[in-house]
């Protein structure tokens, strides 16, 4: 098997995890930061092709982005989501909140977003005729999104979000939400990747949320881990909010230091999916710079079975509504103001 096509860590000892930094998370993101900023290309990113990307997916080994918890690897080799830009980001939680960790009342904690394309169009703007065929439609733009949140004495906090497997439409990169959780409806194009996937995990089109919310900024376990069956990101900017054109990439990079970009809203229970609260937002601490595939940045994801190791009952509830709860139904209920 080849290496995973998101980022890689290589059997050189070199590059093995280092223990937890004891550094507090300002050091911790300042320096990590600092890593990022070298990393910028300094020719325009040329995204891989389709093709490229299945042939990885294909033969890829993705144990590690599920076991490394390092934040950084000197041997990168991202595939899937290679093309994308990176800031850092204040992430700000409401007294209202009812989790714990990361997602506590009243944090404010600082970190990192990347925000990348599954895959990307040709300089036409159009898809691959393969994954047209595929998927039955011309896609613009595989919205994903990572987080990152630096914590002292134990790993950092991260969470991964996607859009609509299919696709969007738009080319514009803000036009729909992403969620931790996507539904398993897919195209029967599709289904051969999602068993691919299926290897490594019962639920691959969901991450889990609980790491998360174990431990706070300071590396302590919380008493009890309270966390939410699904977290969505809400796009705050319009269309008409930055000039746009070329690549999507270009758009990112003209957002300004302190725009918020994303609302944070969360399903505590899927029993009751329809109750969907707003608990805090994403802004801007940074300028927005691209991040390409030799990019160094890792963000680990978690199994969705370490979720339910937790709530028992929830894999219950998943499996009745494994068609239902992904972007798109925070969608429809957010805009709708249909939230109860």
């Amino acid at each position: 098997m080849s290496s995973c096509p998101y980022n890689v860590f290589s059997s050189d000892p070199s590059t093995s995890p280092t223990p937890p930094s004891t550094a507090s998370t300002s050091s911790q993101l300042s320096s990590l930061w600092s890593k990022i900023l070298s990393d910028i290309p300094s020719t325009p990113v040329t995204p891989p092709t389709a093709s490229e990307v299945l042939s990885s997916v294909t033969s890829s080994d993705y144990n590690e982005i599920l076991t490394q918890p390092a934040d950084y690897t000197t041997t990168p080799n991202k595939t899937l989501c290679s093309t994308g830009a990176i800031c850092k980001i204040s992430f700000e939680i409401s007294s209202e909140s009812h989790y714990t960790g990361l997602l506590s009342p009243g944090i404010h904690s600082h970190g990192l977003i990347r925000m990348s394309s599954a895959l990307v169009p040709s300089s036409e703007g159009v898809m691959s005729g393969l994954v047209s065929f595929m998927l039955g439609h011309n896609p613009k733009l595989f919205p994903c999104c990572a987080i990152k949140i630096l914590r002292q004495n134990i790993h950092s906090g991260n969470l991964l979000f996607g859009g609509k497997k299919n696709g969007q439409e738009s080319d514009f990169f803000f036009d729909k939400s992403v969620c931790t959780c996507l539904t398993e409806k897919v195209s029967y194009g599709l289904k051969w990747i999602l068993n691919i996937f299926k290897s490594y995990s019962e639920y691959p089109t969901e991450l889990g949320c609980s790491d998360f919310t174990g431990f706070n900024e300071d590396g302590v376990s919380v008493e009890e881990n309270v966390f939410p069956y699904a977290v969505c990101l809400k796009p705050r900017l319009k269309v008409d909010d930055f000039l746009r054109g070329g690549m999507f990439v270009d758009d990112l990079c003209q957002i300004p230091v302190g725009t918020i970009i994303y609302d944070i809203y969360c399903i505590r229970d899927p029993s009751r999916a329809q109750e969907i609260s707003k608990i805090g937002e994403m802004k801007t601490e940074s300028e927005v710079v691209v991040s390409g595939g030799d990019s160094g940045i890792f963000f680990k994801h978690q199994k969705r079975e370490e979720d339910f190791e937790i709530e028992h009952e929830w894999k219950v509830w998943r499996e009745k509504r494994r068609g239902e709860i992904g972007s798109s139904w925070f969608d429809r209920i957010i805009d709708d103001e249909r939230m109860i």
